[in-house]
């Protein structure tokens, strides 16, 4: 059974709103509050008085809260002051209970037990996590990249054996052409033995006809 600010209270201790809500803990207050209409508020909370104030006084016999919820005048203030005080009260009352479960086991008992669980939980191996296979999703998009990258390296093969062959045609009609301009034997030399034959008997050939000239010049 909750006590202190977390308790409901008796029906006779509960508190009757102007509207004829009827609110047993401080938590309906707090939630009263949001929806509460302001002729009803305005008629608990008073430059005078403060009903929620001498409630909280009166039952719960918090002098403390009560002293802080009397010095607020609007509904957000002290919504706010009793759910920070609920807040606090709460966890007082889980750190009281566990304390409360101590005591009632012998302290040698609750010690042997704690032991005895770090001792299992030290002696359960960890489970072994599962090879987490790869997403099928993925493996389709390395698989078709990988098909993509074959299919390019093909390609590239296939024009250099083109450009080869093609090499290979050029060369082959350029042996051609030149067999048949040069005639079968002959090899592709500028300065041929004819060449130089041809060019020095045409030196000799002018040079006779020079003298035989400046001759005859030369007796008129």
């Amino acid at each position: 059974m909750e006590q202190g600010l977390l308790r409901n209270t008796s029906p006779e201790q509960a508190f009757v709103c102007r509207n004829g809500r009827v609110l047993k803990n401080l938590h309906e207050l707090a939630n009263a509050l949001v929806s509460m209409d302001d002729g009803t508020f305005s008629h608990h909370v008073t430059k005078e008085k403060n009903d929620f104030s001498s409630w909280i006084q009166g039952v719960f016999q918090d002098e403390k809260l009560a002293k802080q919820i009397s010095k607020i005048r609007n509904r957000e203030g002290i919504r706010s002051k009793l759910n920070d005080a609920l807040k606090e009260q709460a966890k007082l009352a889980a750190v009281q209970k566990i304390e409360a479960q101590k005591q009632t086991v012998p302290k040698k008992q609750f010690f042997q037990k704690l032991l005895e669980k770090r001792k299992q939980k030290a002696a359960t191996p960890a489970p072994k996590a599962a090879p987490q296979p790869s997403p099928p999703k993925q493996d389709a998009q390395v698989a078709h990249q990988l098909s993509d990258m074959q299919k390019k390296l093909d390609e590239v093969l296939s024009k250099e054996k083109e450009i080869e062959f093609k090499e290979r045609k050029l060369l082959e009609i350029e042996q051609k052409i030149e067999k048949k301009l040069l005639g079968p034997g002959e090899h592709h030399h500028f300065f041929t033995k004819e060449f130089v034959q041809g060019i020095v008997t045409g030196f000799l050939v002018t040079l006779i006809i020079v003298l035989i000239y400046a001759k005859f010049v030369l007796q008129v």
